[in-house]
């Protein structure tokens, strides 16, 4: 965090606004106005200080166009897959401990997959039918709906999650 007046340390980093910066923006003229920016929004980009290119509508200067959506998309891909590895580690291990015999690993992976997909899917589509049904049609409160269409949900996916884990 910057405090207006201080000298930028070497520990900040190259995204602290400099002591110019600082002085530039409490005055709230210049490229402010130019960028569209209020003088609270810049003031507010010195105070949490990681954002000061931000204001001014500028990209950072390691930004290159395409780069990061498709490295996001890869790491969401890459950590979806280990979730789904680890939810059927988690499984296996839940039916060991429950004296179940051992099932082949693509048994297992199937079971979790349909869970995840199909059971998990249906489950929200009707709580969120419940959430309307009693929000719209009923005129419950929205906060009430809400939490009864989750509870509801919650209570519903531990009932078939331990179904599944029962099965033969």
């Amino acid at each position: 965090m910057v405090v207006i007046g201080e000298p930028r340390s070497e520990k900040m980093g190259k995204n602290h606004a400099s002591l110019e910066q600082i002085r530039g923006a409490s005055s709230c003229n210049g490229p402010h106005r130019a960028h569209r920016t209020s003088c609270l929004s810049a003031t507010f980009a010195i105070v949490t200080s990681s954002s000061w290119p931000a204001v001014w509508g500028c990209p950072p200067k390691n930004h290159r166009k395409g780069i990061s959506s498709t490295m996001s998309l890869v790491t969401d891909l890459l950590a979806g897959i280990a979730e789904f590895f680890a939810d059927v580690f988690v499984f296996r291990r839940q039916r060991e401990k429950q004296g179940h015999a051992r099932r082949d690993i693509a048994d297992d992976a199937m079971a979790v997959a349909h869970f995840d997909v199909v059971s998990l899917l249906w489950i929200a589509l009707v709580c969120v039918g419940l959430m309307f049904l009693l929000i719209f049609g009923l005129g419950v409160p929205v906060d009430w709906g809400i939490g009864i269409g989750l509870v509801v949900a919650a209570v519903w996916g531990y009932r078939k999650y331990a179904q599944m884990l029962r099965e033969p």
